[in-house]
């Protein structure tokens, strides 16, 4: 299993967008030209981007690896997609389940 987060803000609807739920669908599947696309990252999303996701979700799919450690509860390695993008370890003191008050 493999952990990442997409931490692209998006300039569209005056920024308020931010690197909401599905901004990142683009980027990981080479579709950013699209008028579709474009509503939601505006018009000049970052390239180098783009290729880092599309690249790793490719090698997911033809080798089962997307090219950064697996996730684990003691490492909790995390392929963290920005501009400057690399693993990063989320630390959590404590995590809560679906239902816990």
């Amino acid at each position: 299993m493999w952990h990442y987060n997409f931490a692209w803000k998006s300039p569209a609807f005056d920024g308020r967008l931010g690197a909401a739920h599905f901004v990142d669908v683009p980027f990981a599947f080479g579709t950013l030209a699209s008028d579709q696309a474009r509503t939601f990252v505006g018009d000049d999303p970052p390239a180098e981007l783009a290729e880092a996701m599309h690249k790793a979700w490719v090698s997911l799919a033809r080798t089962g690896d997307p090219g950064w450690p697996a996730y684990d509860l003691a490492e909790r390695a995390t392929m963290r997609f920005d501009t400057r993008s690399g693993i990063v370890r989320i630390r959590r003191r404590r995590l809560v389940s679906f239902g816990e008050t």
